[in-house]
């Protein structure tokens, strides 16, 4: 439900400031809608939440669930371009490795990613429990991601909008201070930041 919704203290806006009522939690997701997403992480639960990323080892997360309360869906916690790029590209490897190894999982599929081509990286074993997030629900939140708005005006982005499936991704630091961007293919992870270092 994307409905003007109050958690306490804390009232969660969409950026435009409407509301869309009922919308497929993917539109949700690829429209960058804030009220369904917190309503859903009420739901779904936080402290659970917080466990999922606590597992892609984002380095800045180390404060309780409790501390980024609802927020945490929408980037209420501090992170870096390097760790969200590399949760992108391990949940595309995850996705890849699952078509190819029949429905298995590698146990270090959450890695750091290594820096030179000569280098190899260590994926683990292959086991049948998934590692962090199942490949279905990857799948699925990167097919969301596939139908996020390109930026309008006339860059004729509409000449583009097939030659590459890119599911894609925006947000900004609370107050506008920053904003990124991360764009990830079957084989390519692209990142983009920019803001007051």
């Amino acid at each position: 439900a994307d409905v003007p919704s109050q958690f306490g203290s804390y009232n969660p806006e969409n950026f435009n400031k409407t509301y869309a009522g009922a919308i497929p939690a993917s539109k949700a997701l690829s429209q960058s809608l804030n009220v369904p997403s917190v309503r859903m992480l009420q739901a779904f639960g936080l402290n659970r939440f917080h466990h999922y990323l606590k597992q892609l080892h984002l380095k800045n997360l180390i404060q309780s669930a409790n501390h980024y309360g609802l927020s945490l869906i929408l980037g209420g916690a501090e992170s870096n371009l390097w760790d969200l790029c590399k949760s992108y590209a391990a949940m595309a490897s995850t996705v890849n490795h699952f078509a190819e190894t029949s429905s298995e999982y590698y146990t270090n599929e959450f890695c750091e990613p290594v820096l030179l081509a000569s280098e190899n990286v260590n994926f683990g074993k292959l086991q049948t429990e998934k590692t962090v997030f199942d490949a279905a629900s990857i799948y699925l939140t990167f097919e969301s991601l596939k139908h996020v708005n390109r930026p309008e005006g006339d860059e004729n982005w509409e000449f583009f909008d097939d030659s590459k499936q890119i599911a894609w991704k925006t947000g900004t630091s609370f107050g506008f201070r920053d904003a990124w961007a991360i764009g990830s293919t079957k084989d390519y992870v692209v990142g983009v930041w920019v803001g007051n270092a």
